[in-house]
């Protein structure tokens, strides 16, 4: 459908919102709750929360672009905290790599190849 609609913005943003959540309304709710929740532990500096409720987000929408993108941050940040930590890197390439199909068109697409970007550059 993305490609048949490639030429029309609001149709694809449609397309776009519900491969991001392709789940019922209540674990949406759910879902959007804890992103919020994970969001505030991580801008008061609880990094450990934020990554934990994030994950348990992704448990729900494995495949949301701004939740795999938001849980990377999040462990880059422990990262820069922790610098001997590789594993913290292995964790943000595997949500990377949930994201490899992401459209260009996505409004996450951006995001997601400047983190990429960094990650790369940790892990040289």
């Amino acid at each position: 459908m993305s490609e048949r609609f490639s030429d029309d913005p609001d149709t694809l943003q449609k397309i776009e919102s519900l491969l991001d959540e392709p789940v019922g309304f209540r674990q949406k709710i759910k879902a959007r709750t804890l992103n919020r929740d994970g969001i505030r532990a991580f801008e008061s500096g609880n990094l450990q929360e934020a990554a934990e409720t994030f994950s348990k987000a992704l448990e729900i929408v494995p495949d949301h672009a701004a939740l795999n993108l938001n849980l990377v941050q999040v462990l880059m940040k422990e990262y820069d905290n922790n610098p001997g930590n590789t594993e913290l890197l292995k964790r943000c390439q595997s949500c990377l790599d949930r994201l490899a199909e992401l459209p260009e068109q996505h409004r996450q697409y951006r995001r997601y190849i400047a983190l990429q970007r960094k990650l790369k550059g940790l892990m040289e």
